[in-house]
């Protein structure tokens, strides 16, 4: 009763997020939180909180906030950089010096407040995606890919967005040119093949997922997929 019971309030908060009402929603996380903290704890949606304070630009209360999930998660190299760029906006530079301690590689601090934005894009990007905000999470991948290189991860999680948010075009085009840096990438073989197959391209969604399995013959993805199709040419 009680997780029924949270679960209609997440899907209130889910509501706000697509519409962008951070306010609201932080408050009803905020109460959530406080009433049952062990169910938010283990969906790791107290994140959700910090990002939703930064939306709304209190930025001093988003660094508080993220420094307490930060201190129970210390070894989060995302964490750290998500407080660090909230530090640095609000303008504690040597707290922000500190939490970005993590970044390795770094040649300039140009360079790590990069990193720390891009971070922070990629964290907003998770949580929109997680909460149906589609159109929102695309616009941070696609800040993100503004700031920094992103990783093979980043753009799978970019084709799988696009995928849900029903832009199927754009996941192919995208897929295609992933693939030609990363041709063995059995995730890119497997998305192109469910973003072809969904714009109706059922012959070369086949040929993407016989790709897959030319690469991995135990992409079960993959082999559910033409099993089904070959289920349905019967």
């Amino acid at each position: 009763m009680i997780k029924f019971y949270v679960q209609r309030k997440l899907d209130k908060v889910r509501l706000l997020f697509r519409l962008h009402r951070y306010e609201k929603a932080e408050k009803l996380l905020s109460s959530i939180l406080e009433e049952f903290p062990e169910i938010l704890e283990e969906q790791e949606l107290w994140a959700l909180k910090g990002v939703a304070l930064y939306k709304q630009g209190r930025l001093q209360a988003a660094a508080e906030f993220l420094q307490e999930v930060v201190a129970k998660n210390p070894q989060s190299t995302e964490l750290n950089l998500c407080l660090a760029a909230c530090l640095a906006d609000a303008g504690d530079y040597e707290g922000a010096k500190r939490a970005s301690l993590c970044v390795q590689g770094t040649k300039s601090m140009a360079e790590a407040h990069a990193a720390m934005r891009a971070a922070l894009h990629l964290a907003s990007a998770d949580l929109h995606s997680f909460f149906g905000a589609y159109d929102s999470a695309i616009g941070d991948f696609n800040q993100l890919q503004e700031l920094s290189a992103p990783s093979l991860r980043t753009e799978l999680e970019f084709a799988r967005t696009c995928i849900e948010a029903k832009r199927f075009k754009d996941a192919a085009l995208f897929l295609k040119k992933l693939i030609e840096k990363h041709p063995t990438s059995i995730a890119g073989h497997t998305l192109l093949g469910l973003a072809l197959f969904s714009e109706g391209k059922t012959s070369s969604a086949k040929d993407a997922w016989k790709k897959t399995l030319e690469y991995n013959p135990h992409a079960k993805d993959a082999r559910v997929f033409l099993d089904i199709l070959s289920v349905a040419d019967r």
